[in-house]
């Protein structure tokens, strides 16, 4: 299982080009320790765990596979912990296909192949949950030790691992207090409260500008989210594969309610667990929408183990599980080598076609600063005789003694665009023009101004 896991996230490592996300994290992973401190501090101490693991992958190469090797290796190590997590909480059956399932998700394999914290913060997450369960199954200070650290760990890979933590307290509720190792817990808890708080203050004075670029909840997102999940928004077989999964969770439901009323505390326990894990996260995103929208599907991938989770329970007690298992199976490749082809931003191409166009004389402007980092990466790593030079505007006194100006728009279709392309358009003639995954890009000769 693990092998062939490691298939799939080492197949097409290299094929999709870098979004600006990644190259984010590579430029990050290139900066001064200083610069880097002053980025963390001020800017983006999310992922920063990540960030400074992929510090120790760059001297070796930056290349599409290097800097996505991490997240490789995080998500098939997060497969033997479903399986040790599944096996705890319900039985060596449920774990055996958790963590099948999750080997063939589309969302952990497309996450696990990219330049970002998503496939680290799932391991430690995982991780956490597994030595929860187990210190309050078997408490030792060890156990409870070594879960401050990691769930400290998952909160600095990805801030909405904090909300997984807040569902293992709730879960607390359906548990007696006299089943809960309170003296080791409440130190644990302490002492991660203590790591995490940069986090917490980092969130408190910086973080809500980075994502207030989140759309207001709607039903639609909430839909999104559950499509994100089941099949990383494959269409036709991300539909029938979240079809799938409803009937397995409608099963685990049903499950659920019949240990409710089961004699064993623990055993009620154990069943409440995973939908705390799944529900509460969406539960406080929503309500906290409210407010300031942060219900997002990406971000809420934290849930995705607790759902596999309650899938695979819910799978196991089918009737024709073989059945169902094998459909699962197989619509489940089917959106991961969908995957492969799927490009968020192809700045690879754009890249290319810039830098076999350009002359002497050239210059580029970027109508947003932040879309010059991927363009950067790929320049970075090509060889040409002419590099177009950057300005700081397409106004007259930027471009004057430039023969041609290369325009890169991104993101697209915002009304800022339109508006920059037309005032651009006014000045100078568009000699060239192609458009990319993400990118649209215009050459203009200033010479010939309008």
């Amino acid at each position: 299982m693990v092998p062939f896991a490691a298939f799939l996230r080492f197949l097409y490592l290299s094929r999709k080009s870098v979004y600006l996300d990644e190259a984010v994290s590579v430029a990050y992973a290139h900066m001064s320790w200083p610069e880097f401190a002053q980025v963390l501090l001020t800017r983006d101490a999310n992922m920063a765990v990540y960030y400074l693991l992929l510090r120790g992958v760059v001297p070796f190469g930056d290349s599409e596979f290097w800097v996505r090797l991490i997240s490789v290796i995080a998500g098939v190590a997060t497969l033997p912990v479903m399986y040790s997590l599944g096996k705890r909480l319900y039985n060596r059956r449920s774990g055996m296909l958790a963590a099948l399932l999750m080997s063939v998700n589309a969302c952990h394999v497309v996450f696990s192949q990219e330049a970002r914290g998503y496939a680290l913060a799932l391991f430690f997450v995982t991780v956490s949950c597994w030595l929860f369960v187990k210190g309050i199954e078997s408490p030792s200070w060890k156990t409870w030790g070594w879960y401050a650290l990691v769930s400290a760990l998952a909160v600095h890979s990805h801030f909405y691992a904090g909300l997984v933590l807040v569902a293992q307290g709730l879960s607390l509720l359906t548990l007696p207090r006299r089943m809960v190792p309170v003296k080791p817990l409440f130190t644990a808890a302490a002492v991660s409260s203590v790591l995490i708080f940069p986090a917490v203050l980092f969130v408190l004075y910086h973080a809500p500008g980075h994502i207030d670029w989140v759309q207001p909840i709607s039903w639609l997102e909430v839909y999104h989210t559950a499509v994100f999940l089941a099949a990383e928004g494959s269409k036709l077989a991300g539909n029938l594969l979240l079809a799938l999964c409803l009937v397995a969770l409608s099963v685990s439901v049903g499950e659920c309610w019949r240990e409710a009323r089961a004699e064993s505390p623990l055993d009620r326990w154990q069943m409440f667990f995973s939908w705390y894990w799944l529900l509460a996260p969406m539960a406080i995103t929503a309500i906290g929408s409210i407010w300031t929208p942060m219900f997002f599907h990406r971000f809420l991938i934290v849930c995705l183990p607790a759902f596999v989770l309650l899938v695979a329970r819910g799978l196991t007690q089918l009737r024709a599980r073989a059945v169902s298992v094998t459909a699962f199976l197989v619509l489940s490749l089917v959106s991961v080598f969908r995957s492969y082809s799927r490009t968020r931003e192809d700045w690879r191409d754009a890249v290319r076609y810039v830098l076999s166009r350009t002359q002497a004389g050239d210059a580029i402007w970027f109508d947003h600063a932040f879309s010059a980092t991927p363009f950067e990466y790929y320049e970075n790593r090509t060889a040409t005789e002419n590099y177009p030079q950057r300005v700081r505007g397409a106004n007259a006194s930027e471009v004057e003694g430039k023969n041609r100006l290369w325009v890169v728009f991104y993101p697209l279709a915002s009304p800022q665009t339109v508006a920059t392309e037309s005032q651009i358009a006014a000045q100078y003639a568009a000699v060239g023009r192609a458009s990319f995954r993400g990118v649209h890009i215009i050459l203009f000769d200033v010479r010939r101004s309008r």
